[in-house]
C-alpha cells in the first residue's frame, strides 16, 4: 500500500489513497458534528478533504522526483560502468596481470558559476569528486572549450603555469590522486544544438602510461559511451 524509496519519496498505491481519504474524511466529519452540529460537518468535511487531496499530490510529486533522481544516478552509473569494462577488455591483453585502476566520471557545465562540476562517477574517492574547472583548465575544460576530444598525460611535477600542467591550479592538483597518468575526455553534445557548446565532458584516466595507438582506441570506445549520455541528458 505505502512504499518508500531509498531517496525518502513516498509512493502511495490507490487503495492506500482511498482508505486515507475515507478516514480523513470521516475525522472531519466527526470533528464537525462535535463543535459545530450538522453545519459544521459538512464545511469541516470539505476543508479535510481539500486538504488532504492537496497534500497527497505534494507527496506524490515529491515521490516522484526523487524516484527520477535515482534513476538518473542509476543509468548514469552504469553508462560509467560500461565505459569502465570496456576500456579495461582492451587494455588488458595489452597489461596483463596488472590493476588498470580505470576511473571515469562526468562532469556537467553550471552556467551559473561557469564550472565543470562531477555529477556521476565511478571508482572515485569522496574528495576528489568536490573537483570544479572553469573552461580551459584541466583536460576536461580543454575538451570543453574545444567541444573535441582530448587525451594526455597528467604529470603533477610540471610548475604552475606550465603550458603542460593544463591550467590547473594547486586547489585543483591536491584532489587529483600523483599516480594518475593517462586521461581523456570527451565532450557530451548538446544534441538540440551540436554546434553549440558542449553540455559537460565525459572523462576517464588510468595509473598507465598509454601510447599514441592505445589512446586513439581508447578514444573510440569512449567516443560510444558519451554519445549515449549525451542522448540521455538531452531527453531530461
Amino acid at each position: 500500500m505505502i512504499r518508500r524509496s531509498p531517496l525518502g519519496g513516498i509512493r502511495l498505491s490507490p487503495r492506500a489513497v482511498t482508505i486515507l481519504s475515507t478516514v480523513v474524511a470521516g475525522l472531519a466529519v466527526w470533528l464537525g458534528y462535535q463543535y459545530g452540529g450538522e453545519k459544521w460537518a459538512v464545511k469541516y468535511w470539505i476543508l479535510g478533504f481539500t486538504v488532504y487531496l492537496i497534500l497527497s499530490l505534494l507527496i506524490q510529486l515529491y515521490g516522484a522526483k526523487q524516484l527520477r533522481i535515482e534513476g538518473l544516478e542509476d543509468l548514469f552509473e552504469d553508462v560509467l560502468s560500461s565505459t569502465v569494462t570496456a576500456i579495461e577488455l582492451y587494455l588488458t591483453p595489452h597489461y596483463p596481470n596488472q590493476d588498470l585502476s580505470i576511473r571515469a566520471y562526468v562532469m556537467l557545465y553550471n552556467a551559473k558559476d561557469r564550472k565543470l562540476r562531477i555529477q556521476y562517477s565511478i571508482n572515485l574517492e569522496d574528495p576528489e569528486k568536490r573537483l570544479a574547472l572553469e573552461k580551459w583548465q584541466g583536460l576536461q575544460g580543454i575538451a570543453f572549450g574545444y567541444n573535441k576530444a582530448k587525451a594526455g598525460t597528467y604529470d603533477p611535477s610540471l610548475p604552475i603555469g606550465h603550458m603542460a600542467s593544463w591550467g590547473l591550479l594547486a586547489e585543483h592538483r591536491a584532489l587529483i590522486p600523483e599516480d594518475v597518468r593517462s586521461c581523456l575526455a570527451y565532450p557530451l553534445t548538446d544534441q538540440s544544438n551540436p554546434d553549440g557548446p558542449p553540455l559537460g565532458v565525459l572523462y576517464a584516466d588510468s595509473i598507465h602510461d598509454l601510447d599514441e595507438n592505445h589512446t586513439a582506441m581508447v578514444l573510440n570506445t569512449v567516443k560510444d559511451h558519451a554519445s549515449i549520455l549525451s542522448h540521455i541528458l538531452d531527453a531530461i
